[in-house]
C-alpha cells in the first residue's frame, strides 16, 4: 500500500487504496530474486521491457508474502530503456505471472511466500508506478519497512518473555516454582532488560520520524532494525532456555516465537547489511563490496 501511496498515479491511489483499506483487495510486495538478496540496488535481473502499449516483464522472484493469492503485486524491475529500477503492478491472473508456493518452511508459517516466474508478462502502461523512478525510492521504502520490522521484533521478544514467566510461574520442580530459582530470574531480568531497551530505541525512532515529517534516513532504521533482532533473538533464546525440553513444543508458544525470530533477523535487510549501513554513515567509507 505504501508503495502505491508514495509513487502511485492518482487514478492507481483511488482504484486500489479505498480497497485495500476496506480489505476487498490484497497486496503483495516483492524486489528480492532468487539469486538476488542483498545486492538488489545494483543487481537485479528481472526486467521490464516497454513494448507499444505494454510493459513486458521477464525474470524471477522470491518470497513476496501472501502473493499466492495476493490480487495484485507491487514488483520491481529493471527497466531496459533507462537502467533504473521501476515499479509495476501486477495483477493476479495475468498471463506469464506464475506462482509457486514455497513449503517446508520453519519460520512465518502464516504467510504464504511464493517463488514468482515472470515469463513475457505483459502488462497496460497505467500500471507502472509513475513515481518511483530509481532504486533510491525503494531504499525510501525500505527506510520504512526496516522500522517497522524492528517494532516487531520488540512484539516477538515481549511475546516469548510473557509466556516464559507464565510458564515459570506455574512449573514444579522440586517443589516449587521454578521462577523462584535464581537462574531463572536471572534470565527472566535479561529478557525484561533487553525489551526495555528495545522499546527505548523504537520509542526514539518514532520521535524521531514524526520530527522529520513522517520519514526516516536508511541510516536510521538499518540501526535499529539490526540492533532489536539481535536483541530479539537473544530473548527468545532465553525464553525457549526457560522451559527447557517444553520450549521446542508448540502448545507453548515460545518455540512459535523463538522460530520466527529466525525470518526477522534476516529479512528486510540482514543484521550483516544493515551493520554496513550504519558503519557507512559513521565513517563516510562503504564497507560493500
Amino acid at each position: 500500500m505504501n508503495s502505491i501511496r508514495r509513487f502511485g498515479s492518482d487514478e492507481q491511489k483511488a482504484y486500489w487504496l479505498p480497497k485495500m483499506l476496506r480489505f476487498e483487495k490484497i497486496c503483495s510486495w516483492v524486489l528480492t530474486e532468487p539469486e538476488v538478496g542483498s545486492d538488489a540496488s545494483g543487481g537485479l535481473r528481472t526486467t521490464a521491457t516497454l513494448d507499444g502499449d505494454s510493459w513486458v516483464l521477464n525474470g524471477s522472484k522470491k518470497w513476496s508474502g501472501n502473493c499466492t493469492f495476493a490480487d495484485v503485486n507491487v514488483i520491481w524491475a529493471k527497466n531496459t530503456h533507462t537502467g533504473q529500477v521501476n515499479g509495476f503492478l501486477v495483477e493476479l491472473g495475468t498471463p506469464g505471472y506464475l506462482l509457486e508456493k514455497i513449503t517446508d518452511k520453519i519460520s512465518k508459517r502464516v504467510v504464504q511466500n511464493a517463488n514468482i516466474t515472470l515469463e513475457n508478462c505483459r502488462i497496460p502502461l497505467a500500471n507502472r508506478l509513475p513515481r518511483a523512478e530509481r532504486f533510491r525510492d525503494v531504499s525510501d521504502l525500505l527506510a520504512e519497512a526496516r522500522a517497522d520490522v524492528a517494532w516487531e521484533s520488540v512484539g516477538i521478544a515481549r511475546g516469548a518473555y510473557e509466556h516464559a514467566l507464565a510458564y515459570a510461574n506455574q512449573r514444579e520442580q522440586f517443589g516449587k516454582p521454578i521462577s523462584s530459582y535464581q537462574l531463572i530470574q536471572m534470565n527472566l531480568a535479561k529478557m525484561l532488560g533487553n525489551i526495555t531497551a528495545m522499546l527505548a530505541m523504537m520509542v526514539q525512532l518514532t520521535a524521531l520520524q514524526q520530527a522529520q515529517g513522517g520519514k526516516l534516513r536508511l541510516p536510521q532504521s538499518s540501526l535499529a532494525k539490526a540492533w532489536c533482532s539481535e536483541h530479539m533473538r537473544e530473548t527468545v533464546s532465553l525464553a525457549r532456555a526457560v522451559l527447557g525440553g517444553n520450549g521446542i513444543l508448540l502448545e507453548y508458544n515460545v518455540a512459535r516465537y523463538f522460530a520466527d525470530a529466525e525470518s526477522l533477523y534476516s529479512y528486510e535487510g540482514t543484521y550483516e547489511i544493515n551493520n554496513l549501513i550504519v558503519g557507512r554513515e559513521i565513517t563516510g567509507h562503504s564497507a560493500f563490496v
